[in-house]
């Protein structure tokens, strides 16, 4: 999502709906395979953010950095599978 943002390209307003959509959808597979995947309320909190609910903030910059965050202490060996260390 990172280099889809504002961050690298186009503007907060103008990240495709579609992806938000699909970065919402691989999300929920992924708390149906293991619910311990996310902390306490970061489901919540992240899905509201990608689909701009409750007034959340929708900047996918700063949910992606969380996101990745996030990743790195949990999963460690599988961001370092997916992800370049260098652009984390």
């Amino acid at each position: 999502m990172h280099y889809s943002s504002s961050a690298v390209f186009g503007t907060e307003d103008n990240f495709p709906i579609m992806l938000r959509y699909y970065a919402w959808a691989l999300m929920a597979k992924a708390k149906q395979l293991d619910s311990a995947v996310f902390d306490s309320d970061q489901f919540t909190n992240w899905t509201n953010r990608l689909l701009g609910l409750k007034g959340k903030f929708t900047c996918v910059a700063m949910l992606s950095q969380m996101m990745t965050e996030h990743s790195g202490k949990r999963f460690q060996e599988v961001l370092a599978g997916i992800m370049p260390p260098a652009w984390n």
